[in-house]
């Protein structure tokens, strides 16, 4: 697994890098804004306009969870190099995920 680009209006294509061979197409019902593949390559974030955070299993396209939490529209998603902590931002500000915890904004 190599790339994947957010697609405006339906969801997101997952390419392999070496052959451009599209391997999966996560749909989601939400405008989309930003993604993030985690480190493992197991995973995929992506930030929504409707101020959410959706988490993908690659392998099995399957939506995990929902992230809620920001009060406008998610324009960034990025995981921690050991791809423990998951980090969201919306215009002014950013909301940090991890294990299962939230911190507030600032």
């Amino acid at each position: 697994m190599g790339t994947c680009w957010p697609w405006p209006q339906r969801g997101v294509y997952l390419y392999e890098i070496t052959t451009f061979r599209q391997v999966r197409f996560l749909e989601s019902e939400d405008r989309l804004s930003s993604v993030a593949i985690s480190p493992d390559g197991r995973l995929v974030a992506v930030g929504c306009w409707v101020n959410t955070v959706k988490l993908w299993e690659v392998e099995s396209g399957r939506l995990l969870d929902t992230l809620t939490g920001h009060s406008e529209a998610v324009v960034s998603v990025a995981f921690s190099p050991d791809g423990r902590l998951l980090a969201s931002g919306r215009l002014g500000s950013g909301r940090f995920r991890g294990d299962g915890k939230c911190a507030p904004s600032w």
